[in-house]
């Protein structure tokens, strides 16, 4: 669309916690003017504004006139037709996620994104977390992924948390690094005390021999997550509640084993300074929404399994 080396325009959607961090992290970043923020619930946006010390937008129309950039904070469904107007009118996204939108939706942002020559980057605070970043340099062609993601189970929380969105931030994980296409899926669900999945494994093979192995659950005495990457000679385990990477490696006579020293960077910040480089490069983001709609489809599969073998989601 443009380039430019120049701070970049850019405006929030949503009030939710998730936004909030955002607001944070945009002001400190150079990169970008944080230009004001929207919200279908103009009260919550006035009070976020207040908060913050930046501008509330009461029309979305206004606010898409002021900005290049929107960072869209909300996941729910109904901030769809705001993304849409948003690429019509040739404006850079930002997106929480995607996996809320049908298949059919998420191509119609990719082709408005391609005819606007624009860019869309998803955000993945996993993939950007200092624990995985880490770890990339060591990945090579890795042939079986074992992830655990467990929560801790309080009696009395108001709102449980969602199975599916902890297999789906695996999924997501594990398909960054396999590069092949999946040949079989297999997944079930069992609810032990709620009334919808409290565990959930899925196992899906692929064309090149590699398996992916999850399970994610919400009855638990601790929280854990805790992805193992295994190919030749090496194993590459990452703990992202205790910020831990391990490299074991076969040595000559025995197994060794390294702990790495992580950066200490915030994702959101990371993610917020590599969509500022895609648009100035007009390179595709590191987390594109090409790759998160392949991603979806497998999720999607996953779903279905689980509906015709246990019925519960």
């Amino acid at each position: 669309m443009y380039k430019t080396s120049k701070m970049v325009k850019i405006g929030i959607i949503g009030t939710n916690k998730f936004a909030k961090q955002h607001i944070e992290q945009l002001k400190k970043n150079s990169k970008f003017n944080l230009i004001g923020i929207y919200s279908h619930d103009l009260a919550e946006a006035n009070k976020a504004a207040q908060e913050f010390n930046i501008k509330p937008f009461n029309s979305y129309d206004s606010f898409l006139k002021s900005i290049d950039v929107i960072d869209l904070a909300s996941s729910k469904k109904n901030y769809y037709n705001d993304a849409v107007s948003a690429l019509k009118n040739s404006k850079h996204l930002l997106l929480k996620n995607i996996k809320n939108y049908t298949k059919d939706e998420v191509e119609s942002l990719i082709k408005l994104a391609n005819e606007a020559n624009v860019q869309i980057q998803i955000y993945n605070n996993e993939q950007f977390s200092p624990s995985f970043i880490s770890a990339k340099k060591y990945f090579d062609n890795p042939m079986y992924v074992e992830a655990q993601y467990f929560i801790n189970y309080e009696k009395n929380e108001k709102k449980l948390p969602n199975v599916v969105d902890l297999i789906y931030t695996d999924l997501n994980l594990s398909l960054s690094v396999i590069r092949s296409n999946a040949k079989t899926i297999n997944a079930t669900s069992l609810s032990i005390i709620n009334d919808s999945s409290d565990i959930i494994n899925a196992r899906i093979t692929f064309d090149n021999g590699s398996v992916i192995n999850l399970t994610a659950g919400r009855i638990s005495n601790k929280n854990t997550h805790i992805c193992k990457f295994f190919q030749r000679d090496t194993i590459i385990k990452i703990d992202f509640n205790n910020s831990q990477t391990q490299i074991s490696k076969k040595g000559t006579k025995r197994v060794l084993f390294e702990k790495l020293e992580l950066t200490d960077s915030n994702q959101i910040f990371h993610q917020l300074s590599n969509f500022y480089n895609s648009i100035e490069k007009n390179l595709q983001p590191t987390i594109n929404i090409e790759n998160e709609l392949k991603i979806l489809d497998i999720f999607e599969k996953i779903l279905n399994k689980i509906r015709l073998t246990s019925n519960q989601i």
